[in-house]
């Protein structure tokens, strides 16, 4: 019977790698809101932004979210409510067809109730933050599968003009108990120092039966892990990131 019950495990987690068991870091806990009306931020054309505009408490609000421009699209997508405080975060997506310099208004009213217009300058942007990310002298293409076939490799980040590199993030698998039977292998994060030597992926996401030797593979064929290069946009001021995914092959 228990040899039934874990043939049966074994397919199902079979199937839900299959469905799409993605290997992306854990999502990091929404933090308090607070009043947070930015004057600037910064977008990349043609692809998918958004503006975080913050109120402390239930009495405060956004309201009336428009663009001033027929090239940049804004729609208020989302709102994210703290049970405790009744503040709210305002997500506003962003949408550039051409680079340039556009304006985002919306109206904000305060505690007392008073209504005031606010604009937020946006930069559309085709440049990327980053000039390189490099393993071992080879440099990495974002949104690509990046190969590596050693242990360990030297990694070096270097920023563009305007963006101030802030830290360094790698996300590797690591294993957890999840019953006698199972155990789990998610990406935990570390932080890692620019032009050191850092640890390459030794396994890839997803369930165990017994050991790490017992991997339920699906269809991975390779371990997996995320660098996140986290930096600061000069112009906005904003804290911003970007990622690149590391793959080491299981097979030889």
């Amino acid at each position: 019977m228990k040899k039934y019950i874990k043939t049966l495990i074994y397919f199902a987690l079979v199937l839900a790698i299959v469905a799409g068991i993605k290997n992306v870091a854990r999502a990091e806990s929404e933090e308090t809101p607070y009043t947070q009306l930015p004057k600037k931020t910064t977008i990349s054309v043609e692809e998918a932004g958004f503006c975080r505009i913050g109120v402390a408490t239930a009495a405060e609000s956004i309201t009336n979210v428009k663009s001033k421009s027929k090239n940049l699209s804004a729609k208020l997508k989302r709102t994210v409510t703290d049970k405790s405080s009744g503040g709210k975060w305002y997500y506003v997506d962003l949408f550039a067809r051409k680079p340039g310099m556009y304006k985002l208004s919306y109206t904000y009213t305060n505690p007392n109730g008073t209504k005031i217009s606010k604009t937020v300058k946006v930069k559309a942007t085709e440049e990327s933050p980053v000039k390189f990310v490099k393993l071992n002298g080879k440099k990495l293409i974002q949104d690509k599968s990046n190969f590596v076939y050693t242990e360990k490799a030297k990694l070096s980040v270097k920023m563009k003009p305007g963006y101030k590199l802030k830290k360094i993030m790698l996300y590797r698998n690591v294993v957890e108990q999840k019953n006698s039977i199972l155990k789990y292998a998610y990406k935990e994060g570390i932080e890692v120092k620019n032009n050191s030597v850092i640890d390459m992926p030794s396994m890839p996401q997803g369930f165990y039966l017994g050991d790490e030797n017992s991997y339920v593979k699906g269809n991975n064929i390779a371990a997996d892990s995320v660098l996140r290069i986290i930096y600061t946009d000069k112009f906005s001021k904003e804290e911003k990131n970007v990622e690149f995914g590391i793959y080491k092959p299981l097979v030889k």
